[in-house]
């Protein structure tokens, strides 16, 4: 085995140490001595997680997932082979001829976690050097070309992928994962073999980091354009609704003034009909105290012409007798 002190990802690790089919975890003590703030070992096997669980129960930075990473959530089926520690989701079919003492042990019902998934709940932390480590017989294409889709923010400094030869052997198997490791843009650092496994360590190019950076900044410049874009309009439109208010405004301002103008007018109107009124008012009673005058000069005239009436009576009666 190598000495891993000598590996960039020990050395700078100091975000997330995620470890995809951690078994037993003989790594952990190697683990435990870099400055990852989180330690997630992720295991399908319910014996074998539970196992972990109890030797890890003191270690405040260690976390232990019971699931198996797979193409999509949900139930899978686990198969256990009786070599130990092997384990994985497709059943070797062409292991009898290259492992003649191979054989399958049981299949277990489990419970399997997307690998999108599992990075949306840990979230890993921006500007942190984060490391991952495969250790999942037949599906290291496939997380391989998962970690190939990710988003920048949710990308690995680090890679170690650990190639089991009971899959398809050595010599078919590893150029095809190395090539998918490279188009995932990680530059192999060194390989060494364990028992049946060849472990690749493997590490981000950094030129594909500033990249990703250097997409992200013209992105997120290209979406602060178009709301400069949106707000300009947007102002634009407020521009032309303050014009037409502004000259609605005006034209109301204008209305106000005529009526204000009738008004006067007819305020003007209405103090010229009240003199008038008045005026009426008296020459009425005018006319009513010239008419009372000459009612009292008709009764005046009555009472003398019946004076002389009588008189002339009188004085006829007289005569007569």
């Amino acid at each position: 085995m190598m000495e891993w002190e000598t590996l960039s990802a020990w050395q700078d690790t100091n975000g997330t140490l995620l470890h995809l089919g951690a078994g037993e975890c003989r790594e952990l003590e190697v683990y435990l001595n870099t400055q990852a703030k989180r330690i997630v070992l992720v295991e399908a096997d319910p014996q074998v997680a539970q196992a972990l669980r109890r030797r890890t129960q003191s270690e405040s930075r260690v976390q232990v997932i019971e699931a198996a990473v797979a193409e999509k959530s949900g139930k899978a089926t686990l198969y256990r082979y009786n070599l130990k520690g092997l384990t994985t989701l497709y059943p070797f079919t062409s292991s009898s001829s290259r492992w003649p003492g191979l054989r399958l042990e049981s299949e277990l019902t489990i419970q399997a976690i997307s690998f999108s998934q599992l990075l949306e709940q840990l979230a890993l932390e921006e500007d942190k050097a984060h490391w991952l480590v495969i250790d999942a017989p037949g599906v290291e294409a496939q997380l391989l070309k998962a970690l190939a889709g990710q988003v920048p923010t949710q990308r690995f400094s680090y890679l170690s992928l650990h190639s089991s030869r009971f899959v398809s052997g050595d010599q078919s198997a590893w150029p095809a994962l190395r090539q998918t490791m490279e188009k995932a843009n990680y530059r192999l650092e060194d390989v060494t073999g364990y028992g049946s496994q060849r472990i690749s360590h493997a590490g981000i190019v950094e030129n594909w980091i500033v990249s990703c950076q250097l997409g992200k900044e013209k992105q997120r410049a290209e979406e602060l354009q178009a709301s400069c874009d949106n707000m300009l309009q947007e102002s634009q439109q407020l521009k032309q609704q303050l014009a037409e208010a502004e000259q609605a405004l005006s034209k109301q301002k204008h209305q106000v003034e005529e009526l204000q103008a009738a008004r006067g007018s007819l305020q003007h109107e209405n103090r010229q009909l009240k003199a008038e009124n008045e005026e009426i008012q008296q020459r009425q009673a005018l006319l009513e105290e010239e008419l009372r005058k000459a009612e009292v000069q008709l009764e005046l005239i009555k009472e003398l012409f019946l004076s002389k009436e009588d008189a002339e009576q009188l004085e006829t009666k007289e005569r007569d007798a």
